[in-house]
């Protein structure tokens, strides 16, 4: 009855990855994350001790679009996976193909840079807040990698996003893998 009990809770907590903006998942003795986005840039900080906190935002023309979002949450030894699923290029496209996509991988307002009757305007991105000291690597297809504060992040890439990091003080820097 508690294995029934504690996979109905996993499932349920599975299932809230999808529907809300803001989500805190928990360490649970992990010591590294993986962060890996398709469409949504990746804004990145350091802050809390137990858990990471997550605001998964996807705005289409305005509206909240949550439906179309989803993340995989994935523990693997010592290392949690968190992989964005959703929205994928062909559900955008799809969706809302009425032409030209305009797509804002951060925090910043549409600038008005393209408009027209056919243009469907996207904000995506990803809100990471990880314990200090946690070490975490980053990837992105079309969003770019912003990260403050952190401490030991060997690895960014972003196929054709930008990737700027900006150390803590503290942070001890070696072997450094960034491709942009």
């Amino acid at each position: 009855m508690k294995t029934i009990l504690s996979l109905l809770l996993f499932c349920s907590s599975a299932l809230l990855v999808a529907q809300t903006n803001r989500q805190e998942i928990p360490i649970n003795g992990a010591t590294a994350v993986h962060l890996n986005a398709d469409i949504s840039g990746l804004i990145i900080t350091t802050g809390g001790t137990n858990s990471i906190v997550i605001n998964h935002v996807l705005e289409v023309d305005g509206k909240d679009r949550s439906d179309l979002k989803a993340l995989d949450i994935d523990y693997s030894g010592d290392q949690l996976k968190i992989t964005e699923r959703g929205p994928t290029n062909n559900q955008l496209a799809k969706e809302f193909g009425k032409g030209n996509m305009m797509v804002t991988h951060n925090k910043s307002q549409h600038n008005g840079q393209w408009d027209g009757e056919d243009q469907t305007h996207v904000r995506a991105y990803i809100e990471v807040v990880v314990p200090k000291g946690v070490k975490i690597t980053a990837e992105t297809l079309y969003g770019g990698i912003e990260a403050v504060g952190v401490t030991n992040m060997p690895f960014a890439k972003s196929t054709y996003g930008t990737v700027e990091i900006v150390f803590a003080e503290e942070a001890k820097i070696t072997g450094l893998d960034y491709a942009s």
